[in-house]
């Protein structure tokens, strides 16, 4: 490479004054480490490995004294802390350990059992500190909503997968709201505050996905985080969504930044973005969410319950194979997912003597 691409910003620092520290500028570098983190071939990213060694033979001793100033927790907490910017989701373990870190005593304290419990569980989810950069981006995107009149809403459309890149990352800066394209029925749009990105993609594209009525009434915060919850175990069904990064629509700024940031202190959504840190964990997941307004919203319509969620259709029994007749013959379960009903002998009943479950 002719030109170093920080080369630039080494001139106009030079302008300035600035004296950068030879030792650790470095310019199109495939490996290096940066404040604890390793680059690895450009592809990965990943705590330094002496670094997890040190911080694991901390837990074991903490662990087994139960004894540290509150100094000493504040330290390792940090390191923690730093670690789980790499996996935001891990921060939703940490709660009685920030309220350790915050007391005011002097000299060693015994370790809250609830403290110790966070940090152990934080270590034994470690591995997620390593993130593949080349992890791929999925062209579906979602929307969710929550009404306190009905319940929920989960709408999706598909996009280019670079287009989705492109939204995920104008998402990340401050005050920026997704808008999608303009029909002729299509309500006002309110003026915001910030920057738009305008998808390429109408609302009438957006198929419904959920449109369930709630089954008790609840702060319209933790109503719009189980909306995203329901849209996160409806994607994570299968293994193909494992493994990507996806974009997600949320109309309630508050749930949006809580998800985003990795956890909440707020009582009324602490819990429901606990369990989708969880969701993200298990599916070694990546979704970002971002800001949709109301009027934009495609699940705003499911979550009132106006529009009518369209089922597949039941395989006929003709379309049947062998199989599927044998597994229907031994658990009268599996008959009622066919919508097949077995005679008392056992065998599958023909088109006259079939009921209606």
């Amino acid at each position: 490479m002719d030109v170093p691409p920080l080369s630039k910003l080494d001139e106009r620092w030079e302008q300035i004054g600035i004296a950068p520290k030879t030792s650790k500028s470095c310019n199109a570098k495939r490996n290096l480490t940066v404040l604890g983190v390793d680059l690895i071939e450009d592809l990965a990213l990943g705590p330094k490995a002496s670094r997890v060694v040190d911080v694991i033979h901390a837990v074991a001793d903490l662990a087994q004294r139960r004894l540290a100033t509150v100094s000493e927790f504040r330290s390792l907490l940090g390191l923690y802390q730093w670690h789980d910017l790499l996996a935001r989701p891990l921060l939703s373990c940490l709660r009685s350990a920030y309220a350790f870190s915050r007391l005011e005593v002097e000299g060693p304290v015994i370790l809250w059992t609830s403290a110790l419990q966070e940090i152990l569980l934080n270590v034994a989810l470690l591995p997620n500190w390593a993130v593949d950069l080349t992890r791929p981006w999925s062209p579906q995107v979602f929307a969710t909503d929550a009404s306190p009149d009905y319940g929920f809403g989960v709408s999706s459309a598909r996009l280019d997968p670079l287009v989705v890149r492109l939204a995920a990352a104008s998402a990340g800066r401050d005050a920026c709201a997704m808008r999608l394209q303009r029909g002729g029925d299509e309500p006002v749009e309110k003026l915001r505050k910030g920057t738009e990105f305008r998808l390429p993609v109408y609302s009438a594209e957006f198929k419904t996905l959920i449109s369930k009525r709630a089954r008790r009434s609840d702060h319209s915060g933790a109503l719009e985080a189980e909306a995203v919850i329901l849209g996160l175990r409806r994607l994570f069904r299968g293994s193909k969504a494992c493994r990507h990064r996806f974009l997600f629509l949320v109309d309630a700024q508050a749930v949006q930044g809580a998800l985003q940031g990795g956890r909440s202190s707020a009582p009324t959504l602490r819990r429901c973005v606990a369990r989708a840190a969880a969701l993200m964990l298990a599916a070694d997941a990546r979704p970002r969410f971002a800001y949709l307004p109301s009027e934009s919203n495609p699940a705003d319509a499911p979550s009132r319950g106006a529009m009518q969620l369209v089922r597949s259709k039941r395989p006929r029994r003709d379309q049947l194979s062998r199989f599927d007749v044998a597994m229907v013959k031994r658990n009268r379960c599996t008959a009622r997912l066919f919508g097949v009903v077995l005679s008392d002998s056992s065998r599958v009943c023909d088109r006259g003597s079939e009921q209606t479950l």
